[in-house]
């Protein structure tokens, strides 16, 4: 391979790209951690890329330090869309100028999404071909139930990243959807039927997935990396066993009051 790719790249600049770096399997991942400890021609760029979530997974963090240690490497972190950019996104989608209404409804799918570029996408296409984008119909889809309903795509790709995180996670992720689209660890711990020690490990494994995100400066507080993901688990949840969860977190919710008593000691409290 080192001599294929030395020979392509001889006769001018070349460009091996590996996406989804996080699907590759273990022979896969030893050619590159070799390619990244041979001597590469000046004219071959290799770009790999890799969901974040996974990156820090054993073989795989091992095979990205060696690359990064190679001459020339460079790590680029790339996070999601602002606002201005996802509003570009839908006047492409609308085909309409700028307005008040296609910057709300930006506004409302940027929440939804996080920024998430495939969710983003997804979400548009799915109004615009449900006809939810037209001139006239704008500002009642921002206002409506419209931008509430998931495309199937979606539905298949989240649907898929839960199924493979197993079951506690998944318990951990519907109880804090009934709590709402932020929940903190003290009325999780009391309300998730697990050990102290597994909900730690389960939050520590759906932060990883970014399906939830622990805001900076604020210790114990979970809040759900896309307001879909939400969406989609709670609705996930079957109807009676949603109800149930929704009584213990309101029974859990309920003030705890401290009636103080005191207790007075002693042969002249007992004459008393």
């Amino acid at each position: 391979m080192t001599g294929l790719l030395d020979a392509i790249a001889s006769s001018g600049p070349a460009l091996l790209l590996v996406d989804d770096l996080h699907e590759a399997d273990e022979q896969s991942l030893a050619l590159l951690r070799h390619l990244a400890s041979a001597t590469r021609p000046a004219a071959l760029l290799v770009v790999l890329t890799a969901r974040d979530e996974e990156a820090t997974r054993g073989d795989l963090a091992g095979v990205l330090a060696d690359l990064l240690r190679a001459p020339g490497s460079e790590h680029l972190a790339l996070g999601g869309l602002d606002s201005r950019e996802v509003a570009a996104i839908a006047e492409t989608f609308t085909g309409l100028p700028s307005s008040p209404a296609t910057a709300a409804l930006a506004g409302v799918v940027h929440g939804r999404s996080g920024g998430n570029p495939f969710l983003v996408g997804e979400l548009l296409r799915h109004l615009a071909e449900t006809g939810a984008l037209a001139a006239d119909a704008i500002a009642r889809t921002v206002a409506g139930p419209a931008l509430d309903d998931v495309p199937a795509t979606v539905r298949l790709v989240v649907g898929q990243r839960l199924a493979r995180l197993g079951g506690t996670v998944r318990h951990l992720l519907e109880v804090a959807s009934v709590i709402g689209h932020n929940a903190d660890l003290t009325l999780l711990a009391r309300v998730v039927d697990i050990g102290y020690d597994d909900l730690l490990d389960a939050l520590d494994a759906a932060v990883r997935a970014r399906l939830l995100d622990e805001p900076p400066g604020v210790p114990g507080r979970y809040v759900f990396h896309h307001g879909i993901v939400h969406d989609l688990v709670y609705t996930g949840v079957p109807a009676a066993r949603r109800a149930l969860l929704h009584h213990r977190v309101a029974e859990e919710r309920k003030p705890r009051w401290l009636i103080p008593v005191s207790i007075i000691c002693g042969r002249r409290a007992a004459g008393r």
